[in-house]
């Protein structure tokens, strides 16, 4: 029988239970003095110690290597600090690859330097039988056992979390990328502090990435200057309100585009710039069924909304949500005490905004304004198709097709316009609108690994 060691050469296991009681996380940290097999006894209750065979290498040291942490080991978070030394370039100065953790998860900061995160499976990473993590609530814990990725031009890829109480992944630094990341059943709090997915810096890229079942937010980027694009969120929101399943989670978000998005199946909001938001993109995107269930109207069942001013909402698809397809309020920008404000407000919001090339059955200024506001949706309405799904006519719209391409005859087919070089590369004598181009690129959102049922979810 090959031992315990042989058996985690080929794939790491981390299998190990949380703490119970006491204080401190339990977090391995890495001491450069050290060398061979290291172990940490800082913050772990009854002196339980991690083991990192690293061979003549530290754990700081560039390159990747392979780790054993036995099962009587008694932390609950693998957090593996970065090189002191900068690094050449963009060069990964750590890399964490072929991970499979049961009952703990991974927090890896490398500051300013680049680090490479690839192949971890991640399960019950906040898992704990007595639930020690909630008695403080979300807040005062702050990200204890929360799966964490901080570096600058850092990369994150082929990475699965599933079943967390608390958050699905935080990234954290700039200039970031994140691809081929799954989120599946996490933020059994409900609490928008707990996201499936967030970059809380500018200048991220989230591409293929899959957020499904979550208690409140699903992709959530702030601060502007962020991508999101080739993605997939549903069934979000489960919990909390004032929710959205893709999502800019501060004030004076600016410069950030979200582009061929999947977002259905919310309680509330499906895609949603909130507040102060200027000059953002968003296109070919498709967001339905958005306030579910259909029967509670008293939640925001909004498609898509775009607040603040100085947009470009262009070839996007909107249906069947319980409220409005498309949310552009017109009102003056609400102040917000809670947050960050500009000054001077707008006295009206999405005056400069262009719309074009999209289809949508219905549009209006409803999010933050006053309740007696009556005025129209904000923004430059041009080529719109005011459709049903039913009159869009598009080849197979819901699962396990999500084929939202427009028929041969739909009334999409050449309808749009040319504005360059947003519509660049169309097929026809015209752009079609919608999100999808008949003879085009017939793209697919969400994660790619296969052996994850990646884009298949809705019936995984």
């Amino acid at each position: 029988m090959e031992s315990e060691e042989s058996e985690a050469a080929a794939r790491t296991f981390l299998i190990i239970p949380p703490k119970v009681g006491g204080t401190g996380n339990g977090v391995m940290t890495a001491d450069s003095r050290r060398r061979g097999a290291y172990n940490s006894d800082s913050g772990l209750p009854g002196g339980g110690r991690v083991f990192v065979r690293a061979k003549d290498f530290c754990i700081d040291t560039t390159g990747s290597y392979p780790a054993y942490v036995p099962k009587r080991a008694t932390h609950s978070a693998l957090s593996i600090p970065g090189n002191t030394v900068s690094a050449s370039g963009n060069v990964p100065v750590l890399t964490v690859a072929n991970f499979t953790m049961v009952g703990c998860t991974f927090n890896v900061d490398s500051g300013k330097n680049a680090s490479l995160v690839q192949d971890i499976d991640v399960l019950y990473p906040t898992w704990d039988p007595i639930a020690w993590a909630m008695e403080a609530g979300p807040r005062e814990h702050n990200g204890a056992n929360s799966t964490r990725f901080s570096a600058k031009f850092g990369r994150i890829e082929r990475v699965r979390i599933r079943l967390s109480t608390g958050s699905g992944v935080k990234i954290e630094g700039t200039n970031n990328t994140a691809v081929d990341v799954l989120v599946d059943g996490v933020d059994s709090i409900g609490t928008l502090t707990q996201p499936a997915l967030a970059a809380g810096s500018g200048g991220t890229q989230i591409l293929h990435a899959t957020a499904r079942f979550f208690g409140n937010a699903g992709i959530v980027v702030d601060n502007g200057g962020n991508r999101v694009g080739y993605s997939h969120a549903h069934h979000g929101g489960l919990i909390g309100l004032d929710s959205a399943l893709v999502y800019t989670g501060s004030c004076l978000d600016r410069n950030t585009t979200f582009d061929h998005i999947w977002a259905h199946h919310a309680r509330e909001k499906c895609i949603r710039f909130d507040d102060q938001s200027r000059h953002v993109t968003v296109h070919h995107c498709v967001a339905f069924d958005c306030g579910e269930p259909l029967s509670d109207k008293s939640v925001a069942g909004f498609s898509l909304v775009l607040k603040g001013d100085y947009h470009y909402m262009y070839a996007n698809t909107l249906f069947s949500s319980s409220v409005t397809d498309f949310d552009s309020p017109s009102c003056p920008e609400p102040s917000k005490p809670w947050g960050p404000h500009r000054q001077p407000s707008l006295p009206h919001q999405n005056n400069e905004t262009q719309v074009f090339n999209s289809a949508f059955l219905s549009a209006a200024s409803l999010s933050g304004c006053e309740k007696n506001y009556t005025g129209p949706p904000g923004g430059n309405f041009s080529h719109i198709a005011k459709l049903s799904l039913q009159q869009m006519q598009l080849e197979g719209p819901y699962p396990p097709a999500f084929n939202f391409t427009p028929m041969a005859g739909s009334p999409l087919v050449d309808a749009g316009e040319v504005y360059a070089p947003y519509t660049d590369g169309f097929v026809g004598s015209a752009p079609d609108v919608g999100a999808y181009e008949r003879g085009g690129e017939a793209w697919v959102a969400g994660c790619r690994v296969s052996q994850w049922g990646a884009w298949r979810e809705w019936d995984a």
